[in-house]
């Protein structure tokens, strides 16, 4: 699906994205540029605490289920998410709905409660969420990959914090983060899907978040350095009593504005992208080291990080390392085949239109966007070029700079009470 998207700032300095398309629902995201690695103090776990806080009553919702009720009665959905870079709140509900929808969503990142009695209790939901990511064997690679990665630094950090931090959460540091960042020089608002029937949209915007704060600008962020250094591959190894070895291995990529992502999107897509994909038919169908094995690429504002990962046979874990880490190398020697390269591209370009025809996808494409690209949307045949730009030339290069033997960062999670053979396996 192509769109053409408008995007304004509306004078109390909001920014508002519009993207009109042929669906009978419409999602309404607010998208604040602040996330885990904007906490401050020591409050490490504030912005996702504070996601899950708003929820709990606001002015005109004041109960703790008021949001919920209002969402499901009239057949919407909601949801917020949390991420290193920034914080989102969303709903979707029919085209007919849109002032209800605007209505919540601007509630909860404007007037939430905030109520202290509610405190203890969220402290414990969240606990109870970081003792299941302890559980879940695959995430729990994927926190000690990042930790890895980005060490002493707070794109490094576990954006739902700690257990000790999360339980001496107050509800001044979450007030303190909300009035720091929740401002309109620091949010976008993106309706996205069916507007025909929707009249002074940009004044519907402006009224709804009016009690958001007066206009100001954005402090000045004290994330750390995003440029990391390492002589040789770091391995941690996670003893843990499981019924098979989770592994995720990677290296540091490129920042998100970095033109190189396109070129790593196609190379992630031929190495692990798919059951078409070179880790997939090695690892899985040629050798039955697997059931899951794929790859993928994230981007921070500065940095970023290209990995694969995969669940394996006890037995045969530090053989999977080495196939793993083989065929990664074999994308920087190499150029990809005329095949490859063209499914690579057919791939990443069908998947991302697939992803558009969704109103909440677009959404999060434009407000991811206008966070990690100083306050600029792409347009959707911007991408689609950049894409078919792609050379099999570029990808052997950029895989070059980013796939080098002693940037490799290892975790692994399974009974080994020794990290020394998967070291050896690196070296």
């Amino acid at each position: 699906m192509v769109f053409e998207q408008e995007s304004v700032r509306l004078k109390s300095g909001l920014s508002l994205v519009k993207v009109p398309m042929q669906t009978g629902s419409v999602t309404i995201m607010a998208l604040i540029k602040a996330g885990s690695k904007d906490e401050f103090g020591g409050k490490w776990g504030a912005a996702h605490f504070l996601e899950h806080f708003v929820f709990k009553g606001t002015r005109k919702f004041p109960k703790v289920n008021d949001v919920t009720k209002v969402i499901d009665g009239i057949g919407g959905k909601q949801n917020a998410f949390t991420w290193t870079d920034f914080t989102g709140y969303w709903v979707k509900v029919a085209s007919s709905q849109f002032e209800k929808g605007l209505e919540v969503v601007s509630q909860l990142v404007s007037e939430p409660l905030l109520p202290g009695e509610e405190l203890e209790k969220e402290k414990g939901t969240i606990v109870e969420e970081i003792k299941m990511i302890e559980d879940d064997y695959p995430k729990k690679t994927w926190r000690v990959f990042q930790g890895l990665l980005f060490p002493d630094s707070a794109i490094g950090r576990p954006v739902i914090g700690y257990e000790e931090t999360v339980k001496a959460m107050k509800r001044d540091d979450l007030k303190a983060f909300l009035n720091r960042w929740y401002i309109p020089e620091n949010m976008v608002v993106v309706v996205a899907g069916g507007l025909s029937q929707v009249e002074n949209l940009d004044k519907q915007v402006e009224d709804s978040f009016a009690a958001i704060g007066e206009k100001r600008s954005v402090e000045v962020r004290e994330d750390g350095p995003q440029v990391f250094t390492q002589d040789s591959p770091r391995v941690e190894v996670v003893n843990k009593q499981t019924e098979q070895a989770h592994i995720m291995m990677g290296l540091r990529s490129f920042g998100f504005e970095d033109e190189r992502v396109y070129g790593l999107w196609v190379a992630n897509q031929i190495l692990g992208g798919n059951m078409s994909s070179r880790l997939w038919n090695e690892v899985r169908e040629k050798r039955g080291l697997a059931y899951y094995v794929g790859s993928g690429f994230f981007a921070h504002e500065r940095t970023g990080a290209f990995y694969a990962r995969a669940g394996v046979k006890l037995s045969k874990a530090q053989e999977a390392v080495k196939v793993i880490r083989e065929e990664m190398l074999k994308m920087a020697d190499k150029k990809v085949s005329d095949e490859e390269l063209i499914m690579g591209k057919e791939g990443v370009r069908g998947n991302f239109l697939l992803d558009l025809e969704d109103s909440q996808e677009v959404a999060s494409f434009m407000a991811e966007d206008w966070a990690m690209r100083k306050g600029k949307t792409r347009r959707v045949n911007e991408v689609l070029k950049a894409i078919e730009k792609v050379s099999a030339g570029d990808i052997r290069r950029i895989m070059a700079e980013v796939v080098v033997a002693n940037q490799f960062n290892l975790s692994v999670v399974g009974p080994f009470e020794s990290k020394d053979k998967f070291v050896k396996v690196m070296d």
